[in-house]
């Protein structure tokens, strides 16, 4: 089984939902204000994904979750739309000289 991660899947950018933020805040006893306040908390965090997942099952969103196959992998963005990249979806051009 994979890492899942949390993206946003269409135009406008990454935000969490206050559903979801005030939910988060509650189990980890933090305080993030708002949606861009969680900026630092790891698109990975099983908790985050978790509530995601929750909340994804009885909203429309543009968050979606991918399941990556390694340990490693990176969030490209192109006018708010996101794309997880992992390693072996890289294009590699090598120079033998």
């Amino acid at each position: 089984m994979g890492v899942k991660v949390v993206y946003n899947a269409n135009y406008g950018g990454y935000g969490i939902p206050d559903e979801v933020r005030i939910r988060y805040n509650e189990i980890t006893k933090t305080n993030y204000e708002s949606s861009w306040d969680m900026d630092d908390v790891p698109r990975h965090d099983k908790l985050l994904v978790r509530l995601v997942e929750e909340y994804l099952q009885g909203h429309d969103s543009d968050l979606s979750i991918c399941e990556i196959e390694g340990n490693r992998y990176r969030i490209d963005e192109y006018d708010g739309a996101e794309t997880v990249i992992e390693p072996k979806d890289d294009f590699w051009i090598f120079v033998n000289e």
